[in-house]
């Protein structure tokens, strides 16, 4: 994702003052945005690059999930479906326990 774009939707978000949690691999990148997770409304637990093996990112947002991938064809997909959307949180909420054991 381009960096200019990147830090629009970031500014954007934080005017609307909606807060993310995200699950990063470590790297210089992921804790530079952790340093700035306070003024930037994100939590962000950060595991060991070598048990992160996605090169995807997963979204969720109310009833919906995104899925975009950056390594080969940039792509995205939207699926619009409350239950999908739930098994997905649900999904997320474990692996958010599991990263505060790291």
């Amino acid at each position: 994702m381009p960096k200019s774009y990147a830090m629009n939707y970031v500014a954007r978000r934080v005017q609307k003052k909606i807060r993310t949690r995200i699950i990063s691999p470590s790297s210089r990148e992921a804790l530079e945005l952790q340093k700035r997770g306070q003024q930037e409304l994100r939590e962000m637990r950060i595991v060991p690059a070598e048990r992160w093996g996605a090169t995807a990112d997963v979204h969720i947002y109310k009833n919906k999930v995104g899925i975009v991938s950056f390594k080969e064809n940039f792509m995205g997909v939207l699926i619009e479906s409350a239950e999908i959307a739930q098994l997905q949180k649900a999904a997320f909420e474990l692996m958010w326990k599991g990263a505060s054991m790291q």
